[in-house]
């Protein structure tokens, strides 16, 4: 087991060791704390976009939008959601060794992955460092005797070095980040040989009024099972497989401006392996 998460991180923007301090051994870049978290975004390549104030988190409003997102929710995505979480559960229970979540957010798959059996040690992910805060108090509370850390990193620019872990999950990071080709190149690249993908994903049909928005976010191509599988053949992914667990209508929801309301989301599990 790692006990200094700078064992495998490295900087994104020349690939070299990043030293105590933060600091890059080969370029010099200098990168910061925040709340203890990390923070490995550089401001010229990153595309990190200002969505939470620290004020967010200190006056509830995090928590108020999760209520709000599930409020809105009609029976049918409720029932998915709760299906979707199950085979999350299922598929994450045999997961061990070191293991990023990526495009964590506000929760991604740590619930699953901190309550598996085989007790995986886990690095949430997220190019906000803000959110990584918050979320490493939850689990700290939560899980006091897990092995977990939190790093900000780019996603397209992942700051962690080859090789390095056994499994790489996400809940609609596709869905996230804009640059799914270089999410899933940069997923591979950072996975050890035999590495795991696993995705929480959700599609939509082409003709959709959600599948043309998000052509529009340039994340469309995660949105068809055939898209998906030439993206991961792309990365080098092999053995992949896209599952669906359940599908529903989206209703209008103000915490969520994706998707649209009344297509049908199909939720799905897409694995591969490096």
């Amino acid at each position: 087991m790692i006990c200094d998460v700078l064992d495998i991180v490295r900087c994104p923007v020349c690939r070299g060791a990043i030293g105590d301090g933060l600091r890059c051994r080969d370029c010099g870049r200098g990168y910061s704390s925040v709340d203890g978290v990390p923070d490995l975004v550089d401001a010229r390549t990153g595309q990190r976009r200002a969505r939470w104030r620290r004020a967010d988190f200190e006056a509830g409003k995090v928590e108020n939008l999760l209520e709000l997102r599930r409020r809105f929710f009609n029976p049918e995505t409720a029932a998915a959601v709760e299906a979707m979480r199950a085979a999350v559960a299922r598929r994450t229970g045999g997961i061990s060794g070191l293991v990023a979540d990526v495009a964590v957010g506000l929760g991604g798959l740590l619930p699953a992955l901190l309550a598996a059996a085989m007790r995986p040690a886990v690095v949430a992910v997220d190019i906000d460092p803000l959110v990584l805060g918050w979320l490493r108090g939850r689990v700290e509370r939560k899980f006091p005797d897990r092995w977990f850390r939190a790093v900000a990193s780019d996603a397209r620019r992942f700051a962690f070095r080859d090789g390095v872990f056994d499994a790489v999950t996400s809940n609609n990071g596709l869905i996230s980040v804009r640059g799914s080709a270089a999410f899933l190149a940069e997923m591979r690249r950072a996975l050890k040989p035999g590495g795991r993908l696993l995705l929480a994903h959700r599609m939509f049909d082409p003709a959709s009024r959600s599948f043309q928005l998000g052509r529009i976010y340039g994340f469309h191509q995660s949105l068809e099972r055939n898209g998906m599988r030439l993206l991961l053949a792309a990365a080098g992914f092999r053995d992949a497989t896209i599952d669906a667990v359940a599908e529903a209508p989206w209703a209008d929801n103000p915490a969520q401006p994706f998707p649209i309301a009344g297509d049908i989301q199909q939720f799905v599990m897409v694995e591969a392996w490096k």
